[in-house]
């Protein structure tokens, strides 16, 4: 394991402190434009490819079936995306981005581009650097063995599990 340039505590206290800006910039999406952030983000990725199999689409948002057929529902009476039959497959469905769709992805895109240009000024050319560097990478910087995918073996987890055993 690699040496970390600073105490746990410290990193511990950057990655709130980085946690707590997404989360309130999330916030402000949701509230902004009355969608809920998987609703955005599934906009966003029908904008990169539309259209998807509802199932390729679920796996990507990682959120059961039903939660993600009520929301497909709900953006579909927005008009911001539509679902057709699969062309060769009658049980499948896809997903198909609207021109609703298309205007509030750019009206999101957008929003994101000007608070980030409009902050950027108190920040010098290393910063900015460093914080485009650090966005390319937050991918992998992020990834979970687990892919989002509930594993038993996390500690709250087990909490959770063991909690569960008592009450029964």
């Amino acid at each position: 394991m690699k040496k970390l340039p600073l105490p746990r505590k410290k990193i511990d206290e950057v990655l709130f402190n980085a946690f707590q800006a997404i989360f309130l910039f999330e916030r402000a999406k949701i509230k902004t434009f009355g969608l809920s952030f998987e609703e955005i983000y599934t906009l966003q990725l029908l904008k990169k490819s539309s259209p998807v199999r509802m199932r390729t689409l679920v796996e990507k948002i990682n959120i059961p079936f039903s939660s993600a057929t009520r929301m497909i529902t709900r953006l579909e009476k927005l008009g911001y995306l539509k679902r057709i039959m699969h062309k060769h497959d009658r049980r499948g469905i896809n997903v198909i981005l609207e021109k609703d769709g298309e205007k509030i992805n750019k009206s999101i895109e957008n929003n994101n581009f000007n608070i980030v240009f409009n902050n950027i000024s108190q920040f010098n050319d290393f910063q900015i650097a460093a914080f485009i560097e650090t966005a390319k990478c937050m991918g992998k910087l992020l990834y979970s063995t687990t892919n989002g995918k509930d594993d038993k073996s996390l500690p709250h987890k087990q909490k959770i599990k063991q909690g569960a055993k008592k009450t029964k």
